[in-house]
């Protein structure tokens, strides 16, 4: 079932945000419910607006650019109101693969499709690791364990890192080792 939501001593619970924070953060602690704004008339069987413009919840028609640019346009604020990844009017179109074709274009409509339909067990895999700061006593037993050579592209070739080194603290001759096996060394600023 639902589960309670408790904040820790000394924070309080924040209605509209839906997270905890400390008191003085908090303006809505007297509310019971978090407000429910109306929802845009965005699916009608006949259109409601002309081209290029959108129904809020009051069937008032607003340009479909303001909806779901961070500001309320629509009295009832429904412009705002169904804003995530699949309800936003003005997000991306779902990617057509019969349109979309290789070179110029490719779709995967679950993302594990492989361009050109080639063997996944015969394709190596791009990962970029990287890691920060200095290279020195302090990691480079880690790095040693990661980069061990048992761990190989289906194609036999190891993996490798990039590693974005701070002057302060690092040991060179430890940089110069990691290097020499095929990493790549980066300066982390200048």
């Amino acid at each position: 079932g639902l589960q309670a939501i408790r904040c820790p001593p000394g924070l309080y619970f924040d209605i509209e945000a839906q997270t905890c924070n400390w008191k003085d953060q908090v303006s809505n602690c007297n509310k019971k419910n978090k407000d429910r704004k109306a929802k845009p008339l965005l699916a009608t069987d006949e259109p409601l607006c002309q081209e290029d413009f959108l129904a809020c919840g009051d069937s008032t028609c607003i340009p479909r650019k303001q909806f779901c640019d961070g500001t309320e346009q629509c009295s009832d604020g429904s412009d705002e109101a169904s804003c995530d990844i699949n309800n936003d009017p003005n997000r991306a179109p779902v990617c057509n693969p019969e349109i979309c074709t290789i070179p110029e274009c490719f779709c995967s409509l679950d993302g594990t499709a492989v361009p050109g339909n080639l063997d996944p067990q015969r394709i190596p895999q791009m990962v970029t690791v990287t890691f920060d700061d200095a290279i020195n006593v302090a990691n480079i037993e880690l790095y040693n364990e990661i980069f061990n050579g048992q761990r190989v592209n289906p194609n036999g070739c190891g993996i490798r890192g990039t590693f974005f080194v701070s002057h302060k603290y690092t040991n060179y001759s430890a940089v110069q080792d990691m290097h020499r096996r095929g990493h790549e060394i980066a300066s982390h600023s200048i």
